[in-house]
């Protein structure tokens, strides 16, 4: 019998790969019945990563302050949480999140 777990992707920004900065990033949640809540784990962060980012959470749930989920990194900056995820980085270049997270109507890239 296989064993069935509820999952989702998720993109977002991650902010424990460059400090002060939240790099935009995919996870896959899994569904925790015992919590009745998505658990984000990253699989990219395995023990080598994680020592020399200095990451000190588990990986296998990653906290909600280190992983904002798009829509909410959408919202938080159209609110003008600048404390929120502000300023991100997309693969070299840093820019202003405004920048990269659009309204529906507009041109998102």
């Amino acid at each position: 019998m296989r064993n069935r777990t509820t999952a989702t992707t998720r993109c977002g920004f991650a902010r424990y790969f460059v400090p002060g900065l939240h790099g935009d990033h995919w996870v896959c949640e899994n569904w925790s019945a015992s919590t009745m809540r998505w658990v984000p784990p990253d699989s990219q962060l395995g023990p080598e990563l994680c020592r020399d980012l200095g990451v000190t959470f588990d990986p296998a749930a990653v906290p909600r302050d280190q992983f904002v989920v798009a829509g909410d990194a959408w919202k938080r900056c159209r609110d003008g949480d600048l404390a929120g995820p502000a300023r991100t980085v997309r693969g070299p270049t840093i820019q202003r999140a405004g920048n990269f997270i659009r309204h529906k109507n507009e041109e998102v890239y």
